[in-house]
């Protein structure tokens, strides 16, 4: 049976005085444990006791803190929580945090957030345009953060995931790809080929390669272990557009090196010699240049000036042209799976792209195979009848 009381303390004085709140008393495995309720008025307190003796009835942990974190402090655990096992999308959670999740739950007490507020936050988001893929990204680091906290907070809402439409369509033709390097300023050109040849990912793989993966002497590309999102490794042989790229990105790195006085180890760097890390409105601006992205409309149906920039394809659009070039020039699935770095048969099948042009070839070759039985069949037939006729 626990209950509750105001300690009294010593003041500087000498004099005795009583605590302005209440403090409570209750058994936890027969232990007994006293804590402040934070309540200055005997009814709040109470309430207080009975949830802490609840939690014990029901072997809950009672913590000293239950209850008490707000949905802010649950995000800034999982900020924490990737720096620790060092994930690449750090910048990319703290962003989606600092724009979207915090502004709404932020001062919320996480125990207090309701199944109506998660779907309310859902429409919200829904309502400003952004996908459902992209809005469950955000839920994935919401219920990250509850997870992280689940002996702190004891309720919690439940986060039901949106439906994805994973089977995305989007590719480079060769004259598209074009177009867009073009478009770009010459120091994120290199880059875009060999995310056009290899498939591999621009932002986790291909930006942070250093000189030393890549072996001129063996003609090849390489990823190593743990640097990718599987953590395998990965090679990529060179062709010779491959080879010619990186021989003169190779060039242009060493003068930079001899204006610097300095090493530069990153294969896509600017001209201070930094790394590449950002291109992101480069390469919208690009796309909007050669006509692969729009400006927002505004309430006239127009494009707005200075607007967002809407995409129609993204860079990760680059593995799929990967995935379907390799299928084109007859490579097995097997192989290209290994090259662009795929782990699964389902994985490879999504991204493995059959557009009109590969439907119209497809009925092409199975007209000349037609045509072909059709030619030989008519020949025999006709024979046959002449001898017949004799």
């Amino acid at each position: 049976m626990g209950s509750i009381y105001k300690p009294k303390y010593r003041r500087k004085d000498g004099t005795v005085a009583e605590s302005a709140v209440y403090w409570c008393k209750y058994f936890v495995n027969g232990q007994p444990r006293r804590e402040s309720t934070l309540k200055t008025t005997e009814r709040a307190a109470i309430g207080v006791l009975r949830v802490k003796e609840g939690d014990a009835e029901k072997g809950l942990v009672v913590l000293h803190k239950v209850n008490r974190k707000t949905v802010g402090d649950l995000l800034k655990d999982v900020v924490t929580d990737y720096k620790n096992h060092e994930r690449d999308t750090v910048k990319d959670t703290e962003r989606r945090i600092r724009l979207h999740l915090q502004p709404f739950f932020g001062a919320w007490n996480a125990a207090c957030v309701t199944d109506d507020q998660v779907r309310r936050y859902v429409t919200e988001r829904k309502a400003k345009g952004a996908e459902n893929a992209t809005i469950n990204r955000e839920l994935a680091l919401l219920r990250r953060g509850y997870s992280l906290n689940r002996r702190e907070v004891t309720v919690q809402p439940t986060i039901e995931m949106l439906k994805e439409d994973n089977a995305r369509q989007g590719f480079f033709d060769r004259a598209d790809f074009e177009r867009v390097r073009d478009a770009l300023p010459a120091e994120f050109r290199p880059l875009l080929t060999v995310a056009y040849i290899t498939g591999w990912r621009a932002t986790s793989e291909l930006l942070p390669m250093e000189w030393r993966q890549v072996d001129f002497s063996a003609r090849v590309l390489r990823l190593e272990p743990g640097t990718t999102k599987n953590d395998c490794g990965r090679e990529f042989p060179f062709t010779d557009e491959l080879e010619a790229t990186l021989l003169a990105q190779r060039a242009y790195t060493d003068a930079v090196q001899r204006k610097l006085g300095a090493i530069v180890p990153h294969v896509f760097h600017r001209q201070n010699g930094k790394r590449i890390a950002y291109w992101r409105r480069r390469w919208l601006q690009a796309l909007l240049k050669v006509g692969l992205a729009q400006r927002e409309a505004g309430e006239d149906g127009l494009p707005k000036k200075g607007g967002k920039i809407i995409p129609h394809v993204i860079v990760h659009d680059f593995r799929r042209t990967a995935i379907r070039n390799l299928a084109r020039a007859g490579v097995s699935e097997a192989v290209a799976m290994k090259l662009c770095g795929h782990e699964t048969r389902s994985v490879f099948d999504r991204y493995r792209i059959v557009t009109g042009d590969d439907l119209r070839e497809a009925a092409a070759k199975l007209n000349a195979a037609v045509e072909n039985v059709t030619g030989k069949v008519t020949g025999k037939v006709a024979r046959h009848r002449v001898r017949a006729s004799r």
